[in-house]
């Protein structure tokens, strides 16, 4: 059974045309009121366990708490990565200890979410392998209606801190930077760019930094910085660049940037 037959099983009141993806909003139902043949969007919260439920035999769920019995244990999903989430989730907004404690404290959680089987209730309809929990609107919680399931890239693009990188005339954000050159590795991407800063460049030039290292091969941190640009200029180029009086210099990086086998060069 598809995920929209799943979901058209759980209401009479409308017939869902189809799915599709919106800014700032996720996913979210193409549906036809069965009643005035009105069509409109709706989320699947709205179509499962909103007021607008109208499948036999299936309550609202609004209002509904189940007591947390070692019989709600029983669900077996606690080695899966959606129970991981669940608890990921409600560790963020429940312990002191984690980081941004007082943030997602402060947000919290839809109450009815404390038991697991609420949240599988809600969520698991809408979830695939792999995906992590997500807030669509950041200054909001964790809410049935503000929730969805996102990739990592799609995480980072919803995230307030980003920051925003001039690359030769574009605004972009780290992400955008790390997809745009076929780069894997956010993370280690992330830190080389922190790392170019605190040595002194800049935001926008510790990213030509940065790209330059994983484009030529060469993480140009480890070692002499000079002498490890140096390396992957002659790789990209030829030994003339070896010759060139300051190769750390903005305008030597740009060049360097400019004139490699990058991807995406008709961008840069």
């Amino acid at each position: 059974m598809t995920l929209q037959q799943r979901i058209q099983a759980k209401t009479t009141l409308y017939t869902i045309l189809n799915r599709e993806y919106i800014k700032g909003q996720g996913h979210v139902w193409t549906v036809k009121n069965n009643e005035t043949g009105a069509v409109s969007q709706k989320n699947t919260h709205e179509l499962t366990g909103g007021t607008d439920t109208a499948a036999n035999g299936y309550k609202n769920k609004t209002n509904r708490h189940v007591k947390s019995t070692a019989k709600s244990l029983s669900h077996g999903m606690s080695n899966t990565n959606f129970y991981r989430q669940w608890k990921q989730m409600k560790n963020r907004c429940n312990n002191p200890s984690q980081p941004q404690y007082e943030k997602y404290h402060a947000k919290g959680y839809d109450p009815r979410w404390d038991v697991f089987e609420n949240f599988m209730s809600d969520m698991y309809d809408t979830y695939e392998e792999g995906l992590t929990i997500d807030r669509i609107d950041g200054e909001k919680g964790y809410y049935p209606d503000n929730c969805r399931w996102a990739d990592r890239n799609t995480q980072q693009r919803n995230m307030k801190s980003n920051v925003k990188i001039n690359w030769f005339g574009t605004e972009m954000t780290l992400v955008e930077l790390v997809e745009k050159h076929g780069l894997t590795n956010y993370g280690m991407c992330n830190q080389d760019l922190r790392r170019y800063q605190s040595m002194g460049f800049s935001l926008d030039m510790a990213a030509v930094m940065m790209v330059l290292g994983f484009a030529s091969g060469v993480r140009l941190l480890k070692g002499s910085p000079k002498a490890k640009t140096v390396k992957a200029g002659k790789e990209l180029y030829g030994d003339v660049y070896g010759t060139l009086s300051d190769p750390l210099s903005p305008d030597n990086l740009v060049a360097m940037c400019r004139t490699s086998e990058l991807a995406d060069m008709e961008a840069l």
